[in-house]
């Protein structure tokens, strides 16, 4: 049907005459073209870019990280001549902390500085390193044992870039990057003394061996004295190291009005300096309090009965125990109180090459402490010891023939 025919149907005045109906024509285009159905814009597809991979497509298999470098340690110790029995124990020590709780990536290289040349003349400390150097790069050096040696090795180990970490006790080698772990006594003199002072004893007398030692233990006595107005070093009475002259030097001695006898000995000579003094009919009626170091501390001097009483400092730990077991069980014998270090020395060193960085000063820094046989110490920037000191008195009827007496918390 026509538009116009529509319009011609509706019978409505408006589209009626010729000007109506062309009005109509437009209103009904307007209507139809409002309703249609509009088309859809084309639909465009882009294309869009490939991922980027963050790790890339492997192409052949991974390799294997590279392997650590071997720390290397020279363990410079006296392995014959008068000290061999130390060396053999500072070494045991060092194997047993070796192969019971493994160091990997750490190679040991024992060297004996006593050693003798063709001619029979010792080699010494130095000779001995840098032997060791011309075929090793050494990462670090334990021992020596002696001060005159670790002073002897210094200048080439400072040439080479080596800490040293030393067995010896003697703070005056400290320093510059070499480090010591012996027993200072320094030290155990201090704190004997300030337990000493604490019970009322003020009046000592000292007997002590010529040299550097005799002098850094009356040092350090006169220092601990100061704490009390009271006090009083009556007497130091000096020998020759080797006792050359001890009974001599001993019959010297007055004891009047002496409460304490200091004797930074042990072993035999020990021994020998309290059996002359109890032959004194005033040491039986004084009965003044003995008191010693560090060297006291060995089962055959708990046990003598002269020495029943006395006090010595010591740095007594539960580890201690367990380590005298495991040494009796790998050679027999019971070690030696210095055999220690060399344990203690090697748990250092492990812990140092298991560092990313093997800078060793820096490592005994940060590391911040050790927990040893000998206790819990760490070292200052200075390369002295830091260790825990008490004070024991000796009881043979103990089951460990001594006691602690100081305070537990100090």
């Amino acid at each position: 049907m026509s538009v116009i025919h529509f319009l011609n149907k509706i019978k409505h005045p408006l589209f009626s005459s010729k000007k109506g109906l062309l009005l109509g024509i437009g209103l009904v285009c307007f209507l139809l073209n409002g309703c249609a159905e509009k088309p859809h814009p084309p639909i465009t597809i882009e294309t869009l870019p490939a991922p980027i991979l963050e790790t890339p497509l492997l192409t052949e298999a991974p390799k294997e990280p590279p392997l650590p470098a071997v720390f290397k340690v020279a363990l410079l110790l006296p392995l014959t001549g008068e000290k061999q029995a130390l060396g053999e124990a500072l070494l045991k020590g060092a194997e047993l902390r070796f192969f019971n709780q493994g160091a990997p990536f750490l190679e040991l290289l024992p060297t004996d500085t006593q050693a003798k040349e063709p001619n029979e003349k010792e080699i010494g400390a130095l000779k001995a390193l840098s032997n060791l150097l011309e075929s090793n790069d050494i990462d670090l050096i334990l021992g020596p044992l002696m001060a005159d040696d670790v002073a002897a090795i210094t200048p080439l180990a400072w040439e080479k870039g080596i800490p040293i970490i030393s067995f010896s006790n003697m703070s005056q080698v400290a320093g510059d990057n070499v480090f010591i772990m012996g027993f200072s006594p320094e030290d155990q003199i201090k704190k004997v003394i300030e337990y000493a002072l604490s019970q009322n004893i003020t009046q000592f007398l000292a007997i002590v061996p010529l040299g550097e030692y005799g002098r850094l233990v009356v040092q350090s006595l006169r220092q601990g004295l100061y704490a009390s107005s009271s006090a009083k070093l009556k007497d130091v009475v000096y020998y020759d190291p080797n006792g050359i002259d001890l009974d001599e030097k001993l019959k010297t001695i007055n004891l009047t009005d002496i409460q304490a006898i200091v004797i930074p000995e042990g072993g035999t000579r020990l021994l020998q300096i309290v059996e002359f003094l109890t032959q004194d009919p005033l040491y039986q009626t004084i009965k003044p309090r003995l008191i010693g170091s560090g060297q006291w501390d060995e089962p055959s001097i708990f046990q003598n009965q002269l020495l029943q009483g006395a006090w010595f400092a010591g740095t007594r730990s539960p580890q201690w125990e367990s380590f005298s077991k495991a040494y009796q069980t790998a050679y027999g014998s019971e070690p030696p109180r210095l055999s220690s270090l060399g344990y203690d020395a090697l748990m250092v060193a492990a812990a140092v090459a298991s560092q990313p960085q093997k800078a060793v000063s820096q490592s005994l820094m940060r590391l911040q402490g050790f927990e040893g046989v000998e206790g819990r110490f760490s070292f200052t920037p200075q390369g002295n010891i830091l260790r825990e000191w008490h004070v024991f008195e000796i009881d043979s009827r103990l089951p460990h023939f001594y006691k602690q007496v100081d305070p537990k918390n100090t």
